[in-house]
């Protein structure tokens, strides 16, 4: 997980990795209107796990198309590649997407990195605290996935601009 704050050229870093890497390599940025079904879909589309796999089964079950990503991205380890799936823009997940994440984490472990990037809002909406601190009632947490990401979260610190 890589958070800093806004302006800190977090996508610009990740325009230049998938330059670079762009076998296997899944972007997706996700905006304030991003559902779970976008999520999903999206991330079918991109594998190729929608037409390897599901045909026309994807509109049954999220579920269904979950299981169908997970396979196809070990089957994509299993022949020596090295997929990443990254999210950019992640401070705008909702509680399923981040749901989502945790789950894709738990079953593609060993095969898939995960790469999660946003302001410091990212982790605030996974411990539900808002930019003061303060515990949010109204909203779910999921710390689970805090203590996930963790050990590899990396904060940029901002840049003197006078240097």
């Amino acid at each position: 997980m890589l958070t800093a704050p806004t302006g800190h050229c977090k996508t610009e870093a990740v325009d230049r990795f998938c330059q670079k890497h762009n076998e296997h390599t899944y972007r997706i940025t996700i905006n304030n209107l991003y559902k779970l079904r976008d999520l999903i879909y999206e991330l079918a589309d991109m594998t190729g796990a929608r037409s390897v796999h599901l045909h026309k089964q994807i509109s049954r079950s999220h579920k269904l198309t979950l299981d169908a990503i997970v396979k196809q991205l070990k089957e994509i380890k299993a022949s020596g590649g090295k997929p990443i799936i990254i999210i950019d823009e992640g401070e705008n997940m909702e509680i399923s997407l981040l749901k989502v994440m945790k789950g894709l984490y738990d079953r593609l472990r060993e095969h898939c990195a995960i790469v999660l990037i946003g302001t410091h809002r990212l982790v605030g909406r996974m411990l539900n605290i808002d930019d003061k601190g303060r515990s949010m009632r109204q909203r779910e947490a999921l710390p689970e996935l805090y203590r996930r990401f963790k050990a590899y979260h990396k904060n940029i610190t901002p840049i003197e601009k006078k240097r």
